[in-house]
């Protein structure tokens, strides 16, 4: 299970985490439990990653400074299920993070920060996205140096975001459990080593940097 092997199960470190509040499904994510939690930590900034769309009113009281970690490149993979379908599509360097500026609208804030995961030979598709988190996370720091900044300086997220408005938004309709025969049974899940193999080709992204990194 890729998932153990790269970040382990230990439950326990939830219970180091003060301020915390736990909910079970989306009704319960969006109820005013939820509003009142977040109303009451009263936070300079706030970080997300596989979440619900976060809607009004809660969307409303979140700080100036609101931050998602997107497990894929916008633009060109938004919505759902998006480290699925660069390896449906046969391009896995287009597997990747995104940490944006959320708006209200579905990742099309202000890109901030992107990864790609260092692929090798016997990487499956769960290699590739568990790999693309950890990516993320090493660069969390210089996400958070960058954010202090923008507080201080009292800088404003960039509205002009014509790059995060391109591309396709993925819906939970658009996949199909059979599409995995594609990965599965066609491809025997090797598609990372096709790839490094040159025995298929795919584009890589002009990735979005902070300046410090």
């Amino acid at each position: 299970m890729s998932e153990k092997k790269f970040f382990g199960l230990d439950k326990a470190i939830t219970k180091k985490i003060k301020n915390k509040i736990f909910v079970n499904n989306v009704e319960e994510f969006r109820s005013k439990k939820v509003f009142d939690f977040v109303k009451s930590v009263n936070a300079e900034s706030c970080f997300t990653s596989g979440i619900p769309i976060i809607k009004d009113p809660i969307f409303s009281i979140l700080p100036k400074n609101k931050i998602n970690l997107h497990l894929g490149l916008i633009p060109h993979y938004k919505g759902t299920i998006t480290m699925f379908w660069p390896i449906y599509f046969l391009e896995p360097s287009m597997a990747g993070t995104t940490y944006h500026i959320m708006d209200r609208l579905v990742d099309t804030g202000e890109i901030l920060h992107q990864n790609v995961p260092s692929l090798s030979y016997g990487d499956g598709m769960h290699d590739v996205a568990c790999k693309a988190v950890v990516s993320a996370v090493n660069d969390l720091d210089d996400v958070v140096n960058e954010i202090i900044r923008r507080i201080k300086l009292d800088i404003k997220p960039n509205k002009d975001n014509s790059l995060s408005k391109k591309g396709r938004l993925f819906k939970d309709s658009d996949w199909k459990p059979e599409m995995l025969k594609k990965i599965y049974n066609v491809y025997n899940d090797k598609i990372v080593d096709l790839y490094l193999s040159k025995k298929i080709k795919c584009s890589k992204p002009n990735l979005i940097k902070i300046k410090n990194i």
